[in-house]
């Protein structure tokens, strides 16, 4: 989001602003605020730019730009790779080759920490030098329990109830009438 803002705002005062509304959405959606600082510090000594961070230095905010703004794009990269065969990298040995899928029933109760724990027992169990699901990937997904609302919402009523017509006449209505008076 901070190289995206970088590349688009052409002043340092429109850079902190877009900056702060990030910083503000991310926190807004949970994130830890010493997550946020760091990653906020990490992009600037990436890009040597502490300054603009620290003192909205425009000079320094010129050059992040400069730097960002001619700077090739992830997608500009996947395209010339795709073009460019001898660009592609070759496989490394430690590349997770063969994904295995887990789904378990999400709960909000013993079971929260499910996820941390069974990925423990995979590397201390499966994972070892020499084991055949080294490079196996493991994802675990969650589903979540079937509601009745869901159920309701999702079910489609029977033809015959959608199509049957209550009779609206005006002896119906009496019938209905003299039933509930005393």
């Amino acid at each position: 989001m901070l190289v995206r803002a970088a590349r688009l705002c052409s002043t340092v005062e429109d850079f902190d602003v877009e900056r702060l509304s990030t910083e503000m959405i991310l926190l807004l959606n949970s994130y830890p605020p010493k997550f946020l600082q760091q990653h906020m510090k990490n992009f600037f000594i990436q890009h040597d730019a502490m300054s603009v961070w620290t003192e909205l230095n425009s000079e320094a905010y010129q050059q992040l730009h400069n730097a960002l703004l001619y700077k090739p794009t992830r997608r500009e990269l996947k395209s010339k790779v795709q073009t460019n065969p001898a660009l592609i990298p070759h496989r490394n040995n430690y590349e997770h080759k063969d994904p295995i899928y887990l789904h378990y029933t999400f709960e909000n109760g013993p079971l929260i920490d499910f996820k941390k724990e069974y990925r423990q027992i995979w590397e201390k169990n499966y994972v070892y030098p020499g084991s055949r699901f080294k490079n196996t990937r493991l994802i675990l997904g969650t589903i979540l329990n079937r509601t009745l609302q869901s159920l309701l919402i999702h079910k489609k009523p029977k033809r015959d109830m959608l199509t049957r017509i209550q009779p609206t006449t005006e002896a119906a209505c009496r019938t209905i009438q003299e039933r509930f008076q005393p």
